[in-house]
């Protein structure tokens, strides 16, 4: 199972073996061969009361009429349709968004011999989830999926997506990893252990001074474009002992006087993608995709990772939605062992990109 297309503003490439990998199937992959179980991932922006926004629309006679558009609305409903000869599928999913909303993940997924399919909306921002079941989804074809992802004028994308993607499985939607494998995490005992390596059951220090129970541990290949992009979190800023790599939502706790001083608290969670200064927080290499790790702890809590106060696996639209839960990464893991959250009023205030910036410019981060 990987991702096999990627498409941005400047580029679409199909690959059937796999994103970054080798062909190695013999001959030629037959062009009406069925993707029968797959993914459409897209990352986009949506300014509400703007009209209509395209996302994207493909279509093509040839060798049979096929069409696939995905947009929203100007209430921000997410519209799909899809024909292939006379069959039709079309499905509207009304979603909670309001203003504003930059790097929005819409999935399309689709299991043709199960006769079952799901159109998610996934803010990371916001931790927004809204999803629709797909009643018997039509599987592309490998030339549509050539098309689609390769960047011919049929496909034709939204001026405000960011990337397309691929993949010939389903892939997860709701909450997603954010942290390199190798980044050590410090044990319950004094020890560290790299992420990879972290077992269910095992106890880590956390940054409020406890301890936490791992529920679960894993990871996701993810298409590294856009708000998916890895960066390097640079020793010795941020309390690291040596670099690591996060996802730009992966959430770090800041403190100090000078977080006190600006927004009087003691502690704020901030986005990674929100410091980057090209000194402590930057860009790093990578492929067509990137695998982050994480893990869900028996509370939420802040893990101590290279030193760094990073938060662990936020599960609420999970909780919220638990009819999600097997559509997500978590889609093994018994609902007795989903932590219980927070309430609202005790979390910690989540800054937005500019007070993220103005904290970093003053050294605090």
């Amino acid at each position: 199972m990987t991702w096999v297309g990627l498409r941005d503003r400047h580029d679409g490439h199909f690959a059937p073996d796999g994103l970054g990998l080798p062909e190695r199937r013999a001959g030629a992959v037959p062009e009406d061969g069925l993707i029968a179980v797959g993914s459409l991932q897209i990352e986009t922006d949506f300014t509400a009361g703007q009209g209509a926004v395209p996302i994207l629309h493909y279509e093509t006679e040839d060798p049979w009429p096929v069409r696939l558009t995905l947009a929203f609305d100007s209430k921000g409903t997410l519209l799909l349709g899809h024909k292939v000869g006379t069959r039709s599928l079309w499905l509207r999913l009304p979603t909670r968004l309001t203003g504003s909303s930059s790097g929005v993940i819409v999935t399309y997924g689709w299991d043709a011999p199960r006769r079952m399919g799901v159109l998610s909306l996934h803010d990371p921002g916001s931790g927004l989830l809204d999803r629709a079941e797909v009643p018997a989804p039509m599987p592309l074809t490998m030339r549509d999926a050539r098309h689609i992802a390769g960047g011919s004028p049929a496909a034709r994308l939204g001026a405000e997506v960011t990337w397309l993607a691929l993949a010939d499985h389903l892939a997860p939607i709701g909450p997603m990893p954010g942290l390199g494998g190798e980044t050590r995490l410090a044990l319950a005992d004094g020890g560290l252990a790299p992420l990879s390596c972290i077992e269910t059951g095992q106890r880590l220090a956390t940054a409020d001074g406890g301890t936490a129970q791992v529920r679960w541990v894993g990871s996701a290949e993810v298409i590294a474009r856009g708000r998916q992009a890895p960066l390097c979190l640079r020793a010795p800023f941020h309390g690291l002992g040596r670099d690591i790599i996060v996802a730009p939502d992966q959430r770090l706790q800041i403190g100090g006087s000078d977080v006190e001083y600006l927004f009087g608290v003691e502690l704020v969670s901030a986005a990674a993608g929100h410091l980057v200064d090209r000194r402590s927080v930057l860009p790093a290499a990578c492929g067509p995709v990137q695998r982050y790790w994480q893990v869900m702890l028996d509370r939420p809590a802040a893990i101590l990772a290279e030193g760094c106060a990073v938060e662990s696996l936020d599960v609420g639209p999970l909780l919220a939605d638990p009819a999600a839960l097997h559509l997500s990464l978590l889609a093994e893991v018994s609902r007795d062992l989903l932590p219980w959250q927070a309430p609202r009023s005790s979390r910690l205030p989540v800054l937005q990109g500019f007070e993220a910036m103005t904290l970093a410019c003053s050294g605090a981060a």
